[in-house]
């Protein structure tokens, strides 16, 4: 049976529907966001293959058409990127992406002219014309606009706080509302890092002010709610002839922020002849609407699998960013701007991959709670951050050297210059996991970015065959291996094709950093927060040692370094001798039982 995903996709929020070919509603699922642009391609294919999997698991079929309505899709290169991706992930026959605002108007509007305006995260404003054009407002984001949205009222709330505390701003109930949530301080810093959905949804405090009465509050929601109208008001020119235009609101601040709706309806109606009323149609059943108008919705980009079905290898590493044009063709600054925001892409590339990393960190302190070993192989540069990441947890966290360890196909010489063919050797991936001695309490993981290494498959293999519990490390979302946790990184593509030590090697970084520091976190190698295994090999490292015997036992910095001299300078013999009174062969002996873990150390009788 041939079935319809339709999709809704904006900056908070994404909602899918899964339909049978009658147009039954047979599943319907919500998500998080889903903005080409905010997010980036790969990240939007993994969630949305992700999904489909998993509604198809409920629902057997095979999907025909995806028609996808999503923020960003008016970029005809991510529209084709996310296509592709979609195409080459899951054996579907037709896609449509189109835009978020489209589908939502043509399916209240129907043939006839009128207005959409929408105030959500963000804010924009869509119009059919009688002459049956396409005209838009607004939409650019945050810092262009985005007037009436949540993320300018919450704006509006954090200014009149900051202006109440200079002594400028009229006293508000918005100041100890946002100082509960972080200190005045605190907030320049959050802001800086924050994102836009995060930002947009501190409006909810904006509207709970003025809610309860407060007059700044719903000024910063009024000035919003006319700022909004006059945009859309521009439009009348457009629909002079018409005597009532039809005009839909859509989207949750409309729904959900105090008063905005009637403000909005006042403002707009003295400057527009027009009809407010709300959207009747909404979310994927919107796009559903539409899956039979190929040339009705504007911007909308169409993909068919080929007649004979087979399509081109693609390998996202490989081909050129959507949009980018080519490093020796920009300047010094536009080079640094283009990493800058690939290197951006990383860390929403990874958000995507959370539960599985946190699965690999529990595999791992599994394993070191029974005495075994995180053991990394790779080849090129997956295997030398992979070596990297292993040496840097002996001195950061005092385990044994081989307690985490770092294989590289090659051998060491490979750490330093390119070994050619290392990669393609089977029988060497074999041999080099046997030579390590692999066990069922180990784990191993593989790091390939293409997901295909036959060195690093052919180890896992071997891993698999001893017991071990094996994890695939890869930037490639169809990467798959059965019996083995995959995490794959949907980086997309590079900024020099095929250069997997850019943004690649920069997620798998990431990921790497993530597993070894979680999983030792959790063995016991961190207790209070600091890095109670921490080796004083040198001076800086010393007294660092020493401050934190002293944080841990609440003794001077003198009696510190004294009882660390005393304990063999391990910080958690330490802290066991102080607060247990026990000497320090008893709580050395009491670690190695318990391997390393100081916190059950403490709990001991």
């Amino acid at each position: 049976m041939a079935l319809l995903l339709a999709i809704e996709g904006g900056g908070t929020h994404s909602r899918f529907g899964l339909y049978d070919a009658a147009g039954l509603l047979l599943e319907d699922l919500t998500g998080g966001s889903l903005n080409l642009v905010a997010d980036g391609a790969p990240a939007c294919i993994q969630r949305i293959v992700r999904t489909a999997e998993g509604m198809l698991k409920l629902h057997p079929g095979n999907i025909g058409t995806i028609f996808a309505g999503l923020a960003g899709a008016g970029d005809p290169e991510l529209a084709r990127a996310l296509a592709e991706g979609l195409a080459a992930s899951l054996p579907v026959d037709r896609i449509g992406i189109t835009t978020d605002l489209h589908p939502i108007l043509l399916a209240n509007l129907g043939a006839t002219p009128g207005v959409l305006a929408i105030a959500g995260t963000g804010s924009s404003i869509l119009a059919h014309s009688p002459d049956g054009g396409w005209m838009r407002r607004g939409g650019r984001g945050a810092h262009f606009g985005d007037c009436g949205s949540a993320y300018q009222i919450a704006m509006r709330g954090l200014q009149a706080m900051a202006a109440e505390l200079d002594g400028i701003g009229e006293a508000t109930t918005l100041t100890p509302r946002f100082l509960a949530l972080r200190v005045e301080r605190a907030w320049p810093e959050y802001l800086a890092r924050a994102g836009k959905g995060a930002i947009a949804s501190l409006a909810r405090q904006v509207s709970e002010a003025a809610a309860a009465g407060d007059r700044v509050a719903q000024a910063c929601i009024n000035s919003e709610a006319e700022k909004l109208a006059i945009f859309t008001a521009s439009l009348r020119g457009v629909f002079a002839n018409v005597e009532s235009v039809p005009l839909f609101v859509h989207g949750g601040v409309f729904r959900e922020c105090h008063g905005f709706r009637a403000a909005f309806e006042v403002a707009v109606q003295t400057r527009l002849s027009c009809t407010v009323q709300p959207t009747r149609v909404e979310g994927h059943a919107a796009v559903a609407a539409l899956r039979d108008h190929r040339d009705t919705c504007p911007w909308t980009l169409w993909w068919e699998r080929p007649a004979d079905g087979v399509l081109p290898a693609l390998s996202a590493t490989e081909e050129a960013r959507a949009g980018q044009r080519p490093l020796d063709a920009l300047s010094a600054a536009e080079i640094v701007e283009t990493m800058q925001a690939a290197d951006e892409e990383c860390l929403r590339a990874a958000a995507t991959v959370h539960e599985e990393i946190a699965r690999a960190i529990d595999l791992v302190s599994d394993a070191f709670a029974q005495g075994g070993r995180l053991i990394y192989i790779g080849a090129g540069t997956s295997g030398r951050l992979g070596v990297l990441d292993a040496s840097e947890c002996p001195p950061t966290f005092g385990v044994a050297p081989e307690q985490v360890t770092g294989i590289i196909a090659g051998g060491e010489g490979a750490l330093t210059r390119s070994i050619e063919g290392a990669e393609d050797d089977r029988e060497q991936g074999r041999a080099d996991i046997e030579a390590c001695g692999v066990r069922a309490v180990d784990v191993v993981v593989g790091i390939a970015a293409s997901g295909n290494t036959p060195y690093v498959r052919a180890a896992l293999d071997r891993a698999r065959e001893a017991g071990a519990a094996t994890i695939l490390l890869s930037c490639n979302p169809q990467a798959a291996f059965d019996g083995t946790l995959c995490i794959a990184v949907p980086t997309g593509a590079e900024v020099l094709p095929g250069s997997t030590r850019l943004k690649a090697g920069t997620a798998t970084k990431l990921v790497l950093n993530r597993i070894s520091t979680g999983a030792l976190a959790r063995s016991g190698f961190v207790y209070h927060g600091r890095m109670v295994g921490v080796r004083p090999v040198n001076d800086k490292l010393g007294k660092r040692a020493v401050r934190i015997v002293a944080e841990l036992t609440g003794l001077s910095f003198e009696d510190g370094a004294v009882l660390l001299a005393a304990a063999g300078q391990d910080i958690r013999v330490a802290v066991l001798m102080h607060q247990k009174a026990w000497p320090r062969d008893r709580a050395e002996r009491v670690l190695r039982e318990l391997h390393g873990h100081l916190k059950r150390a403490l709990d001991r009788d």
